[in-house]
């Protein structure tokens, strides 16, 4: 085990990501609730006034709102919308032609994806995402390479960035992601030491950022994998002892902190690798 470094009455700025992290990974994206108990826990981190709460997703802040309670601040879309508390839905506004762009290729991925093969394309205005957990594997590699091809043939790279997740291919603008949103948290919580966890490819630049800013970086992952994360949960039950040791307990039992990224164990010390 290793502790986090953490000073007891530390201000923190939790930044959360929502799937694996906060609710399960599941096969349809619209039944993803939250874990028992974390509603409850995000609204006693809220009130408390040593920490700053941010749940950062790709989702679109519409569905974190139906989930999450009132008071965090909400990050959708990878950063291309954000909802304060207390404001209105503040969203990305693509130039015209970029705009137009995205809806041709949506259009287009309607076309190209079979209808009731267990495959959903999801347009989030400023982002499409061609979800294929329920999809046969034979499938998916078919259909993912025609869209890979059509990602070329329509989105430029210097206007958009191809993100793949947990059975998920998504294309979002360039100029929006999990990176420069925790960037703008930090600035916007200038005294508050970021923390951020998360558990997919999608979080990696977040990650970063957190590490440039001098936080703490933490991949849920029940197996090390390469990661820019500097410590690691063995899985979204393990949320549970997270919550505890910064003296928050949730609802049930949780887990425990993992060994921290790029290191092995080796007799009583720790090694990097």
């Amino acid at each position: 085990m290793t502790e986090l470094p953490v000073t007891p009455g530390a201000k923190l700025a939790i930044l959360l990501d929502y799937d694996g992290t906060l609710a399960p990974i599941v096969d349809r994206p619209e039944k993803a609730v939250p874990f028992p108990g974390i509603p409850a826990i995000l609204r006693r981190l809220v009130r408390c006034r040593r920490y700053r709460v941010a749940v950062i997703s790709g989702r679109p802040v519409a569905q974190l709102r139906a989930w999450v309670p009132e008071g965090p601040v909400l990050v959708g879309v990878h950063g291309a919308e954000w909802l304060f508390p207390g404001t209105g839905l503040e969203r990305l506004q693509l130039p015209g032609s970029l705009q137009k762009t995205l809806d041709g290729f949506y259009r287009r991925l309607q076309e190209i994806v079979p209808q009731n093969r267990g495959f959903i394309i999801e347009c989030k205005e400023v982002a499409v995402a061609l979800h294929y957990r329920l999809a046969a594997k034979d499938d998916t590699v078919s259909v993912l390479a025609r869209a890979k091809r059509l990602i070329e043939t329509f989105l430029p790279p210097v206007d958009w960035a191809v993100v793949e997740g947990h059975k998920v291919i998504e294309v979002r603008p360039r100029h929006a992601s999990k990176g420069k949103a925790v960037q703008r948290l930090c600035e916007r919580w200038p005294s508050y030491t970021p923390l951020y966890v998360g558990d997919d490819t999608t979080d990696e630049d977040a990650f970063e950022a957190v590490n440039t800013a001098g936080g703490i970086s933490i991949l849920v992952a029940a197996q090390p994998r390469r990661t820019a994360a500097r410590y690691r949960l063995t899985g979204p039950a393990a949320g549970g002892g997270f919550f505890a040791g910064m003296g928050i307990p949730p609802e049930g039992k949780g887990g425990a902190w993992g060994k921290k990224t790029g290191e092995r164990r080796v007799g009583k010390k720790w090694r990097t690798r």
